[in-house]
């Protein structure tokens, strides 16, 4: 059970996956990988200014869950939400650069940065839409797939956005 750390009600159940749901989750993420990385960076871009527009409308009703799955303040959880919609723009706004070494008449020496691979991102407890959603937006502009843990404490907010998207 999920339980509201201020009231120490129940506020939902949530399953949890076993071993084979998450080698599944890992698995589609690996064959999502190379389509995602070969994705210009402007569809990435596109793609975390899309989340952002389909959560703001939702804000009340994410804030409200986090409220009850935390036990945080309505304020620090409206706020949370807020820096949640900054960390989406300014990943969406990130530029990735070429680093130059070396250039001239015999050698060009580049360093560029490349999509790795499936990124796990685990979010702890306390900030659970921001840091989960500042851990997927960098991982994803980037190129990288992404296979999230929410903490089995705060997993409805994650839960709920997932379902938005």
């Amino acid at each position: 059970p999920v339980l509201n750390p201020a009231t120490e009600a129940v506020v939902a159940e949530c399953p949890c996956a076993d071993e084979a749901r998450v080698n599944a989750a890992v698995q589609a993420a690996k064959r999502a990988f190379p389509a995602w990385a070969a994705t210009p960076m402007e569809e990435r871009r596109a793609a975390l200014r899309f989340v952002k527009e389909k959560l703001a409308p939702r804000k009340d009703e994410i804030v409200q869950l986090v409220v009850a799955e935390q036990g945080k303040p309505l304020m620090m959880a409206a706020f949370e939400f807020e820096m949640c919609m900054g960390n989406l723009q300014q990943n969406a706004d990130i530029e990735v650069p070429i680093d130059v070494y070396q250039d001239d008449e015999q050698w060009r020496v580049e360093c560029r940065r490349k999509p790795i691979g499936v990124v796990a991102a685990i979010p702890p407890w306390n900030y659970p839409l921001f840091t989960a959603l500042q851990k997927w937006a960098a991982a994803i502009v980037l190129g990288n797939t992404v296979v999230l843990k929410p903490s089995p404490f705060t997993p409805l907010s994650m839960l709920l956005i997932g379902e938005i998207l």
